[in-house]
């Protein structure tokens, strides 16, 4: 830790040209307190220098001024030694028998380490703390003015920082080129920074819709007789899976004492452990459309599906259709920690079963292998599979709760006409639609009825659009 003493000048807050003079503030003892990152720890009054910088060392500029660092908004590195320099008075001419030639110096690496340590200096000295530099076309001596940069700690803007490893994530050296990087080489979508301006924000796709910035879902009561009351609004990053905020819709919902009896979600916000959780944690329904089997076996009017098989919980068998007995049960867990239990039939039992083609069907030749189910916990498949039959029970019918006020308030809060229109969940929402919709209670007054939650994409409000995003690198790291 360093404190600087001297006569501390400097603009208070982010005044406008009008108003800066009410905005000077001027300390004549005055102290600046730089910690060894090189980041201010205390600016203002000498005397009022907190206790626990009073060990620091001293430096004594008075009766010189302390004055922020000047922002030069454009300055060349490749024109080190060259930018005062005369070529004949007319631009084309100054460019072609000065700048060019000059800049053509750093093709040599010693040349372009040798230039960035001086135009460092040369900033230092002139009290340039921040500045719009204009890099070299040669990848090696913009590196040097990295190196550099970063030595004299004038490279610490988080902005441009962020801006570096965008590029990075984009682009790569080979053999004095800058390439393309494949996708296959980039960051995970959900790790890559988008912007410079805002770290959070990531890129998202769902269905024809694609977007970069985050995801807001909205709750809603959605009673028939009474008016639609936005509950609830969570604000997560834009690839957050639908599911991971469903417990915490429910658990701000019951800190203000607005759970409702049952809460309609559509498909991405439940699963089986959500309808457990949901019984469990808070005693409300969680009404969603649980996904369903997609083997061939349940889209086969002749294959048996896990449907057709009888669990017996407290015996911890299973009975198939031909009334046979599994052999073996295990209890695990996915990779995700979802405890899972194992089942398995006797090879012997199933090689001898007339019904073994509408089971475990195997190529010519090949060896059958015995039948095996995997399902969840004895809660946790009732649910699924209540789930599961009401869902086919009410395929081509409309008598799921309707959120008519839904489209209309994401039309006023966004200016966007592409969120769920209502959460009814056996009809598909718009194509468009950028996450799923949700439902919980129904006033503040009640815990009884239904509420809904939907999601919309919502785009970060403080990046520019991509045209205005370099696409090239000079070089860089």
């Amino acid at each position: 830790m360093t404190i600087h003493r001297g006569h501390l000048f400097h603009l208070t807050g982010r005044p406008t040209v009008s108003d800066s003079q009410a905005a000077l503030q001027s300390v004549p003892d005055g102290a600046l307190a730089v910690g060894d990152d090189g980041r201010i720890r205390y600016s203002g009054p000498f005397a009022d220098l907190p206790s626990e910088l009073a060990g620091a060392e001293v430096v004594d500029h008075r009766p010189g001024y302390l004055l922020p660092g000047f922002i030069d908004t454009h300055v060349h590195f490749p024109q080190t030694y060259s930018g005062d320099s005369y070529g004949g008075g007319q631009l084309l001419e100054w460019l072609n028998s000065c700048i060019f030639p000059a800049e053509s110096r750093f093709a040599d690496p010693e040349f372009a380490r040798a230039a960035a340590v001086d135009f460092c200096d040369r900033r230092i000295a002139a009290g340039t703390t921040a500045a719009v530099v204009f890099g070299s076309a040669f990848p090696h001596a913009q590196d040097a003015l990295f190196a550099e940069t970063q030595r004299f700690w004038l490279c610490r803007l988080p902005a441009v920082e962020r801006l570096r490893i965008i590029w990075i994530q984009q682009f790569y050296h080979d053999q004095g080129q800058v390439r393309w990087r494949r996708p296959v080489d980039q960051p995970p979508v959900n790790q890559r920074l988008h912007s410079p301006y805002d770290p959070d924000a990531r890129y998202a796709k769902k269905r024809d819709t694609s977007w970069i910035g985050y995801k807001v879902h909205l709750t809603e009561t959605c009673e028939a007789d009474r008016p639609n009351l936005i509950t609830d609004v969570q604000t997560t990053a834009a690839a957050t899976p639908d599911g991971a905020v469903t417990a915490t819709v429910q658990s701000a919902l019951a800190a203000r004492g607005l759970l409702p009896e049952t809460h309609v979600v559509d498909a991405g916000y439940v699963d089986a452990a959500l309808l457990v959780a949901s019984q469990v944690d808070h005693a409300i329904d969680l009404l969603g459309p649980v996904a369903l089997d997609h083997g061939w076996r349940a889209h086969s009017e002749q294959g048996f599906d896990l449907s057709a098989f009888t669990i017996v919980w407290p015996d911890r068998v299973a009975h198939c259709p031909a009334g046979q007995t599994s052999r073996d049960w295990s209890e695990t867990c996915d990779k995700r920690g979802t405890p899972l239990v194992h089942i398995t039939f006797a090879p012997t039992t199933c090689a001898a079963c007339p019904n073994r083609p509408l089971c475990t069907p195997s190529p010519p030749g090949k060896r059958s292998r015995p039948r095996s189910l995997v399902v969840r916990p004895n809660l946790s498949m009732k649910l699924c599979r209540r789930g599961a039959s009401s869902r086919r029970a009410r395929s081509g019918r409309n008598d799921i709760p309707v959120v008519p006020g839904s489209k209309a308030l994401c039309h006023r809060a966004f200016g966007a006409s592409d969120c769920a229109a209502a959460v009814m969940l056996d009809t598909p929402k718009p194509t468009s639609s950028t996450s799923s919709p949700q439902q919980p209670s129904t006033s503040p007054a009640s815990t009884h009825g239904s509420m809904a939650t939907f999601g919309h994409k919502r785009d970060s409000q403080d990046s520019p659009p991509w045209s205005q995003m370099p696409h090239e690198v000079n070089g860089g790291k």
